[in-house]
């Protein structure tokens, strides 16, 4: 399981961001026949991989959900809502650790057809096993 995999996992754990996005609307990736809402999550460039003193293997990862809507309230909404769960979470999922979710900030954009794109990102630092 990678990291985007536990994120997935997360967001179908907390019923408030299903009832505004259903899990299937989450995508890593290309969003295939999505309806309004969905969110698209993407990694960013900048990881960096660090050992610590025990030897442990430290990564920060930066993420992006992506919210597209064609309401703007409604967008917004959905970010709140995954700030709310993932600012600072900690959890683990099969390969590792996620250690906590630092939020970096805020964007969002109206597309030529009037499609709203709310951006909310995040580093995520991961603690990996077995390295």
């Amino acid at each position: 399981m990678n990291v985007e995999q536990a994120i997935h996992e997360r967001w179908c754990g907390w019923r408030p961001l299903v009832d505004l996005v259903p899990a299937e609307r989450l995508y890593s990736g290309a969003a295939q026949g999505a309806g309004w809402p969905y969110v698209t999550l993407h990694r960013l460039d900048g990881a960096q991989i660090a050992r610590t003193s025990s030897g442990t293997l430290v990564a920060r990862v930066p993420l992006e959900f992506r919210v597209w809507d064609q309401q703007l309230a409604r967008a917004q909404a959905v970010a709140a809502a995954i700030v709310a769960r993932f600012n600072r979470a900690e959890f683990a999922y099969a390969a590792g650790r996620v250690l906590d979710c630092l939020p970096t900030g805020q964007s969002q954009s109206q597309a030529g057809d009037g499609t709203w794109r709310v951006g909310v990102g995040f580093i995520v630092r991961v603690e990996q096993l077995g390295t």
